[in-house]
């Protein structure tokens, strides 16, 4: 989210809608028009589902060029950009240009989270590069450009079709503790509302994302996956509080010269 919102600062005219309110909103989704960007974190060598799901639902045919940019912690970008591109050629478009940029890692369902000195240095570096990116999206710039180990990337790809059929089924394997003090953080966050409040503890309804934004904000750490995060840390990015994040289930006001026009 960082990415998006730091990307459509910089690059003119920009505007930055989240999908989660576009896929809630499908009436709203309009035919995009100029360069439109495709931002979202890598997981497990593609797209989150809810991307995939927008790409193959917005509209195309009047865009001038289309971009992705992906964060990611280890690697993947190449196969998450095949796969993007796969459902653009079923419209008859193509990804013009991609790009990745390295965060810290929030997956701790397979190890703990980035350590804070090393977090530093990876966001010092992120700044760097998303004024790159940002120049040259703003510059119509073309190309595929790759960070990690392409031989990581090769078998993120291979799996990716197998882990996507069981992204949703695996909030079955969440749980929640005592410390739980029903304040709803984890149903305001989750950006396909797949989590509702009964008798005050959070219930997932089997439509999971896997982006563990329910286990990184709960502020009380209640939310555990298996025996994996007990002992774990917790990570979103130190600009986007829950407050904000969860502000991604809404569109944000249009500028007053388009309301307008």
């Amino acid at each position: 989210m960082w990415v998006a919102q730091t990307l459509a600062a910089k690059i003119p005219d920009a505007r930055a809608l989240p999908i989660p309110a576009l896929i809630h909103n499908p009436e709203k989704i309009p035919p995009a028009a100029g360069n439109v960007g495709f931002i979202f974190p890598v997981y497990a060598g593609g797209p989150p589902l809810i991307v995939d799901e927008f790409v193959r639902t917005i509209r195309l045919q009047t865009a001038d060029r289309i971009f992705a940019v992906v964060t990611m912690a280890g690697a993947g970008e190449k196969s998450t950009y095949k796969r993007i591109n796969a459902i653009l050629r079923e419209k008859d478009r193509q990804l013009d240009y991609a790009n990745a940029v390295i965060m810290p890692s929030n997956g701790i369902i397979l190890s703990d989270v980035t350590p804070e000195e090393k977090k530093q240095k990876i966001f010092t570096t992120a700044e760097t590069d998303v004024k790159t990116i940002a120049d040259e999206i703003t510059n119509c710039a073309t190309g595929w450009h790759t960070k990690s180990n392409p031989v990581f990337t090769y078998f993120n790809g291979l799996i990716y079709p197998f882990l996507r059929k069981e992204f949703g089924a695996c909030d079955k394997d969440f749980s929640v503790t005592e410390d739980c003090s029903a304040c709803g953080t984890s149903v305001s966050v989750c950006p396909v509302d797949n989590i509702t409040l009964e008798d005050g503890y959070p219930v997932w309804h089997h439509h999971c994302q896997l982006c563990l934004a329910c286990i990184h904000y709960c502020p009380n750490q209640a939310i555990q996956y298996k025996n994996k995060t007990e002992k774990r840390g917790r990570y979103h990015h130190p600009e986007i509080p829950s407050q904000v994040f969860k502000k991604q289930k809404s569109l944000p006001e249009e500028p007053e010269e388009t309301k307008n026009m």
